[in-house]
């Protein structure tokens, strides 16, 4: 039997990307999109390799409680990423390892779900119909003839319809 904590990988032949590993299995991780974000996934066992940067809440709590158990040796998984001993921790209820190092997290399969039901990730605004209003004011006339504070106001009314933010 092997022994995935202490084994690295073979270097990949020259001239090839080198693949993730799953650090259960240790069969190829493939890349695999979810929300704009790309996170690695084991064909085999279905765990998922998720980024330190996707999941910044996380990421923190992560940070932390590797911080509070420094110098207590809980065996877990080889990060996929950079082959550093993860830590095996409980985030609100959800079983995950984390990397020391670049922060990945490792999740099985059952628990991505459960992680994403309690933080989800950050999202990109859609800025493409920013400057869509800019040119005219509610009235008709050109943002260029600006009167009076109201028409500041209408100007700034219109950049904040681009953006179509969430109401709170």
């Amino acid at each position: 039997m092997r022994n995935i904590e202490t084994e690295s990988p073979l270097p990949p032949p020259t001239g090839t990307p080198p693949s993730l590993l799953c650090p259960v299995d240790r069969a190829a991780l493939a890349v695999a999109a979810w929300n704009d974000h790309a996170i690695h996934r084991c064909p085999q066992c279905l765990g998922v390799a998720v980024p330190g940067t996707l999941l910044r809440e996380v990421r923190a709590f992560a940070a932390l409680e590797m911080h509070k158990q420094q110098g207590v040796s809980a065996a877990a998984l080889a990060c996929p990423v950079d082959g550093q001993t993860t830590k095996a921790l409980s985030y609100k209820g959800v079983a995950l390892c984390a990397c020391p190092q670049c922060y990945g997290l490792w999740l099985d399969a059952e628990q991505l779900t459960r992680l994403l039901a309690l933080v989800a990730p950050p999202t990109v605004p859609d800025l493409s119909r920013i400057g869509q209003n800019l040119g005219t004011l509610r009235d008709g006339r050109s943002s260029f003839d600006i009167d009076s504070v109201l028409d500041v106001f209408d100007i700034g009314d219109s950049v904040l319809d681009g953006l179509n933010l969430p109401s709170t």
